[in-house]
């Protein structure tokens, strides 16, 4: 029967069976900070101390804390489906995979269309002839997401899909199922059992998942002291079909703000799943406030994929997966692409074709997805992603370790992870709004959501011990380092970094505890930097020009390239040892020489300079650097400002503790190493 808006909102009001309130509490802001909690190592070859977090808005610190503190409220989560008849199984949309993807779209609509007749799917709507579906999305893979006026029951998807994949013009179809999300000095931390409980702070003497971004693939992020300043840039993959579901209006684009909820439409308030999921993994840490995040230096990345009710479409949950595992979709790309994705969401029913190959895009570039088990109290084999291929896959454990009673079991879980139960839930970053967005606070809330981003934290920290770390590394030793029976092992994030943390020194003049042996280590056997025929590093030496150029060379995968015959040059023969690499430079626009036609290969190279060669080997990316300058030593019109300020905003620099930059600085060999190895890990 046709609903209304074009959008199932009847068929996503929840039950009561799916409701759960949860009380939030109050955040204070004092109380002793963990002596454990200490800054990580510094980023350009000194200690730098942590700068105050940037608040958004027109809240100033201050004025933040106080409203935290003051607030406390209730929020509605949603525990997630315990049977199939309370997860709508009816859906409006169908994935299609054409066997030619560039055919012209209608063409594509009228193959579903006449599939659909054929069916009988018109008749049995109660319809006077066939819809003609509307294209709405294409994924990166060339999949088309279709979109019919009125829903299909699970007896019309299948018949239809049966006639589709009959047509020799199809390879496959699928319905674009509903998911749902899978819930239930900081001075809060004596308060989260999941961090203490787990000995997490004992993790952080080897890691902290520096350089690691996670992307938290959910209802989007609200702005919190607890996680500003650590975001990358996300996206809102929500699609807009029929006006309300993605509840901003605006559908997919690059805000992906969290924007509440709307009860007088859909039935439902807010949840801010996103914001405490975030939180879990890596809230803002030694900061005087809130909670501790597991990954305390990790970065993250949101991708808005759940609109109305926490209810997500199966397409937009896949493109978002995709995204951030740097696919280009809808004609961008994320411009720091995720590290680790966390998905604290499920559907139900087998895992589909087009999901498991959004998961075998991310495994492929080695981006581990870590996905919640869910809250049924049943074999997680059926309940997508959680039965799909080459996840890491969490169950929750309770406040005593023992595997809590709604978490969802079965060989498909790989670990449990603290995530809490009605007495005994998850602290982490939330928001007082019921509706709209209101006040950033703190609140409790429990469920496989919230062991999931533990898992994915650890492995954050797991990745920043050893970059060179793959998926099924990752997954075997998460489950060696765990903790108790088999069946219901805990992740035990110290030993699982521990384990896989490189030992030895990787030069005779860097030890194994330089601030900085990690990246010389990865840069050193990724080949991009190399040491001298005695065995050093020589860390503290300059990067001159024509070592840079072929540095440069060897990061962009050391592309075929014939030097020319003639050197273009006045100070550089063919028969320099970098000769082929520093032509290869001008070629590609990424060094050029001087007006008087020199290189001046045995200059040093700057800080401000070495921004600018990271821009370009970045394609010089669209960016819009800020009109005031985060650096005391860096002005507005200044040269390479624009550069100096896109390295910054990737996290790859952060500059010294009393503001400045410093560009005429030079660049030494092991700050270069930890330039390199936040670019490219």
């Amino acid at each position: 029967m046709p609903l209304p808006s074009r959008f199932p909102h009847a068929l996503l009001r929840p039950s009561a069976a799916l409701s759960l309130t949860v009380a939030l509490v109050a955040a204070p802001l004092i109380g002793a900070t963990a002596a454990t909690a200490t800054e990580g190592g510094a980023p350009d070859g000194v200690v730098e101390s942590p700068a105050p977090n940037a608040l958004d808005g027109e809240l100033t610190e201050e004025r933040e804390s106080d409203a935290i503190a003051a607030v406390t409220a209730e929020a509605t989560d949603v525990q997630g489906p315990t049977s199939p008849d309370e997860l709508p199984q009816d859906t409006d949309r169908l994935m299609v995979k054409f066997h030619e993807p560039a055919t012209d779209d209608s063409l594509k609509e009228d193959v579903v269309a006449e599939a659909a007749d054929s069916a009988g799917v018109a008749q049995e709507a109660g319809l006077s002839e066939s819809e003609t579906p509307e294209t709405i999305n294409t994924l990166d893979d060339g999949t088309d997401v279709m979109a019919f006026q009125d829903t299909l029951d699970p007896q019309a998807q299948e018949e239809l899909i049966t006639e589709l994949e009959a047509d020799p013009r199809v390879d496959y179809a699928e319905p674009d199922r509903l998911a749902l999300a899978a819930a239930t000095n900081d001075p809060l931390l004596n308060l989260q059992y999941n961090v203490l409980g787990r000995n997490v702070p004992a993790a952080w003497s080897g890691a902290t998942g520096r350089g690691q971004v996670i992307a938290v693939v959910d209802t989007g992020i609200s702005t919190h002291p607890d996680i500003n300043g650590k975001l990358v840039q996300g996206r809102d993959m929500t699609t807009n079909y029929g006006g309300t579901f993605a509840i901003d209006g605006d559908g997919r684009d690059s805000d992906p703000t969290d924007p509440g909820d709307r009860y007088e439409i859909s039935g439902c308030n807010a949840t801010w799943h996103g914001t405490h999921v975030a939180g879990i993994a890596a809230a803002n840490t030694n900061n005087a406030q809130g909670v501790a995040g597991v990954a305390r230096d990790a970065r993250i990345m949101p991708v808005r994929v759940l609109g109305s009710c926490t209810y997500g479409y199966e397409s937009d949950i896949v493109a978002g997966v995709r995204w951030a595992a740097g696919a280009t979709i809808d004609g961008v790309t994320a411009p720091t692409p995720a590290t680790v994705i966390n998905m604290s969401l499920n559907l139900l029913g087998a895992c589909s074709t087009t999901m498991q190959s959004a998961i075998d895009y991310a495994y492929n570039r080695n981006v581990p997805v870590v996905a919640s088990a869910g809250n049924a109290n049943r074999d997680a084999a059926n309940y997508p992603p959680a039965n799909c291929a080459r996840t890491i896959v969490v169950g929750a454990a309770d406040q005593n370790g023992a595997r809590a009673s709604y978490s969802n079991w079965g060989p498909s879980v790989d670990v449990l992870a603290p995530g809490g139960t009605q007495t005994a839930p998850i602290v982490s970053t939330m928001n007082s709004g019921t509706r709209t967005y209101g006040t950033p606070m703190y609140g409790y809330k429990y469920g496989t959501s919230m062991a999931a981003p533990f898992v994915a934290g650890t492995v954050a920290m797991m990745k920043d011990a050893n970059p060179s770390l793959s998926v099924d590394q990752i997954e075997r030793t998460l489950k060696t380092t765990s903790t108790g029976q088999l069946g219901v092992l805990q992740v035990a994030p110290n030993r699982a970094v521990a384990s896989v943390a490189a030992s030895g020194a990787p030069f005779a003049d860097v030890s194994a505890n330089n601030q900085f042996a990690r990246e010389i280590t990865w840069v050193r056997d990724n080949r991009y930097l190399n040491g001298w025929p005695d065995g050093t590093f020589r860390p503290l030496n300059k990067i001159d020009r024509d070592a840079m150029a072929a540095v440069a060379y060897r990061v962009s995968g050391s592309p075929a390239f014939t030097p020319p015959a003639r050197s273009p040059y006045a100070d550089i023969s063919t028969s320099h040892p970098f000769y082929k690499e520093i032509t290869w430079a001008r070629s590609a626009g990424i060094m050029q020489g001087w007006s008087d036609g020199t290189f001046r290969p045995n200059n040093n190279v700057t800080r401000d300079a070495t921004a600018a060669i990271f821009y370009r080997l970045a394609g010089s990316p669209a960016y819009t650097a800020p009109v005031n300058s985060r650096f005391s030593d860096v002005r507005p019109g200044q040269q390479f400002y624009r550069e100096i300020h896109w390295l910054a905003d990737r996290g790859v620099t952060t500059g010294w503790a009393d503001g400045t930059f410093r560009p005429l600085n030079t660049t030494n060999r092991d700050a270069m190493a930890a330039f390199i190895y936040r670019s490219y890990r």
